[in-house]
């Protein structure tokens, strides 16, 4: 049984996760509800905020309340299990709390268990655009292995079943409206590659966006600008510059998906196109040098080849002139 509210209870964290189990299976009384109910809004803090007991505000070793943000984002959890509704002004202060820790991105990256916690909690008290920006920073958490981990485990940077397990759930989160599982849609990744990597005036340049990704596997859409006024569509492209200078390249990738609507992602590359490489003449030269080695060059044909003529003639003697007949 829970104890009065009087009574000092080592974690609120421990109060939550009973609540929520006991409420979902009717396995605790209603005086018992009410006790740990007053217990949890007896440990809000003037920010909105909860307290992890009503002598400790957080443990950061703790596993289940490492931070305040994890703390009353589970104790709005096991409130709402318990009746109350965002009409509440607890509740209300405390969702105030969760949704200005979301827009700050929840004190940096490493935190995706109370990301995890306030997703179910913006879900649960019908909180949709809150949810997903949880939503997103819990996918940009992720580690290359596919699992989760948060800073306030001794374990971390590396993955663990805990934090993997409550991002997983985060995901899929359930309607309170309707009672069934609502994905909520996570937005695109855009990626793109091109070649030639030092691209010239006048050489097509082939764009690549097929390495996108969607979690969703949501249909996608290209959008590309090249900045010389020109874009186009389509996951791949090929553009020709006709001018040297620097150009950004932008693609904006958008999903199909729903709940609440189309995601998108854009990521740009501005790069420097080179002038076009001059073409020498095979047959004249292009430089004072080559032009003073060509006319020394005819100089010495024309000198050997008068030399040469005045030697036959001179060798020949004088010629005979020719009889003229009457």
């Amino acid at each position: 049984m829970f104890p009065a509210p009087s009574c000092i209870v080592l974690h609120r964290a421990h109060t939550d996760m009973a609540l929520l189990g006991l409420i979902d299976s009717n396995s605790i009384p209603l005086q018992n509800r009410t006790f740990a109910a007053l217990y949890l809004l007896s440990l809000q803090n003037p920010d909105g905020s909860f307290n992890l007991t009503n002598t400790i505000s957080y443990d950061p070793l703790y596993s289940l309340g490492p931070d305040p943000i994890s703390i009353t984002a589970l104790t709005l959890l096991a409130l709402n299990s318990d009746g109350f509704t965002s009409a509440n002004p607890t509740i209300s202060h405390s969702l105030n709390f969760l949704s200005e820790s979301a827009v700050a991105n929840f004190e940096g990256n490493g935190h995706v268990y109370s990301a995890a916690v306030s997703a179910l909690a913006f879900k649960a008290y019908d909180q949709p655009d809150n949810a997903i920006t949880a939503v997103v920073y819990i996918l940009s958490q992720q580690d290359n292995d596919g699992g989760f981990a948060d800073s306030g485990r001794s374990t971390y940077p590396e993955s663990n079943a805990l934090d993997t397990g409550w991002a997983v759930i985060a995901l899929e989160t359930r309607s309170s409206e309707e009672g069934a599982l609502s994905p909520i849609n996570s937005p695109p990744v855009a990626v793109f590659s091109l070649i030639p990597q030092t691209p010239t005036v006048g050489v097509a340049i082939h764009f690549d966006a097929s390495a996108s990704r969607d979690l969703d596997s949501d249909q996608l859409l290209f959008i590309w600008t090249f900045g010389d006024g020109s874009g186009t569509h389509g996951s791949s492209s090929i553009h020709t510059y006709t001018e040297a200078g620097n150009f950004t390249v932008t693609l904006t990738v958008i999903d199909s998906g729903t709940n609440p609507g189309p995601l998108s992602d854009t990521t740009s590359l501005t790069m420097t196109i080179q002038p076009a490489p001059v073409q020498k003449s095979p047959t004249f030269p292009t430089n004072t040098t080559e032009l003073w080695i060509l006319t020394g060059a005819a100089g010495a044909v024309a000198i050997i080849g008068a030399a040469y003529y005045l030697g036959r003639k001179s060798a020949r003697g004088p010629v005979a002139p020719t009889p003229v007949t009457r």
